[in-house]
């Protein structure tokens, strides 16, 4: 009986913890809707509207983020029931083959199989990509942002490494011009590094080192797009690395408002670290 009421007990702690980190969201972004109403009502008419429609565009971009995350879910779901038919499919093959083979005649020959022979390859100039399967999308991102621990084992990483690897396999699905690779990827992306900053969010660690990739990450989409005002400092090289075949202007701005909310969850995780040793 009493260890029902344990459980009950930190069941409703759990849930309690939940409402009260949705409910301090739903604060932040009301004095976020408030601050950017203050700002737009002190810019002229056109200002206005414009700054209107970006935050709308925003708003409507990010919404299909999270439909996206859902039907990414029952994708997953798809795949893994798809994944049991096959094995129970293969099962079921085995055991007609087994039966075969203990009516083989003892004369009838048995072909032998044919070993596979290795091909080298020819050294080609590195091509800035990395490809990816569609199955091993959230391996990918699980491995990069999910379980990545930013002390022991980010430390040792070239800085930026995470950035880096994700924009050379998105660089990889505009070269197949496969868009429905690149929208899962930058969705997967995004809402990875949300959800890690959600968990550990008062951690300064995991919050700076988000940060500096999430920049970086929004640093190459820019450099890397093909649009000319990002492209004057680049080399030829540089140039011929950009992206050919899709526009990503409105994922680099939910991406760039995703690192002004960390920046802004970084400086509050200084203050929380600052403020016990001034005595505020």
């Amino acid at each position: 009986m009493e260890q029902q009421l344990q459980t009950q007990r930190r069941t409703y702690d759990s849930e309690v913890e939940s409402l009260r980190g949705e409910l301090q969201n739903v604060k932040e972004e009301n004095n976020r809707q408030q601050q950017l109403l203050a700002q737009n009502l002190q810019l002229p008419p056109e200002a206005r509207i414009e700054a209107s429609l970006q935050h709308e565009i925003t708003r409507l971009t990010n919404e299909n983020l999270d439909l996206m995350e859902q039907l990414e879910k029952q994708d997953r779901t798809i795949r893994k029931l798809k994944k049991q038919l096959k094995i129970y499919s293969k099962r079921i093959g085995e055991m007609g083959a087994g039966q075969t083979e203990g009516q083989t005649s003892p004369g009838q020959m048995v072909e032998e199989p044919i070993h596979p022979v290795n091909i080298p390859r020819r050294e080609k100039d590195f091509q800035g990509m990395l490809e990816y399967k569609k199955e091993d999308e959230m391996k990918l991102v699980k491995n990069l942002i999910l379980e990545l621990k930013p002390r022991g084992v980010a430390v040792n990483l070239i800085p930026g490494l995470p950035a880096y690897i994700l924009f050379m396999c998105l660089r990889h699905a505009d070269y197949v011009n496969d868009d429905q690779k690149v929208r899962t990827l930058l969705t997967s992306t995004i809402n990875s590094i949300k959800k890690i900053l959600k968990k550990r969010g008062d951690d300064f660690e995991t919050v700076s080192f988000w940060l500096a990739n999430t920049c970086r990450f929004l640093h190459c989409l820019k450099q890397y797009s093909g649009d000319e005002a990002f492209m004057k400092h680049n080399t030829s090289r540089q140039n011929e690395h950009c992206l050919s075949n899709f526009d990503l202007a409105e994922y680099r701005q939910v991406i760039s408002d995703l690192a002004i909310q960390i920046y802004q969850q970084l400086v509050k995780c200084m203050e929380n670290i600052l403020q016990p040793m001034i005595g505020v």
